[in-house]
Order: C-alpha cells, then structure tokens, then sequence
C-alpha cells in the first residue's frame, strides 16, 4: 500500500505587506490553500480583502 502523501497547496503565500499612500493595509498575511477546501475572506470595509485578492492575482504588487 502507498504511503500517503501530504496535501500539495493550490495557493500559498507568506509575509505578504502592502502599503498604500504609505499607510500599511497588509502586514505579515500567510495564506496556505488545500485542493478541495473552501476558503473564506471576510472582514468589516477597509480591512485588505480586496487587496489580498489583488496582491494574490498578481494586479497588485506587493510592498514585500
């Protein structure tokens, strides 16, 4: 029988910082998706959501 192999990740990041206008929006965001999870970004407006997905998507660079 062949051992089982850990889940290879669909998406990782780590460390991701953004800044905007010199204000800092992202700071030090792991982020470490599985084949078949569902993953939820939620937070109140202003928090970086929008950002997240477009530093992930590559529109967006990041600051480091």
């Amino acid at each position: 029988m062949p051992s089982a192999q850990p889940p290879v990740a669909v998406l990782s990041a780590r460390g991701i910082h953004v800044s905007i206008a010199g204000s800092p929006v992202l700071r030090g965001v792991d982020l470490h998706g599985e084949p078949g999870a569902v993953t939820v970004i939620a937070g109140p407006n202003g928090a970086g959501k929008s950002t997240l997905l477009e530093v992930l998507a590559g529109t967006r660079p990041p600051s480091a």
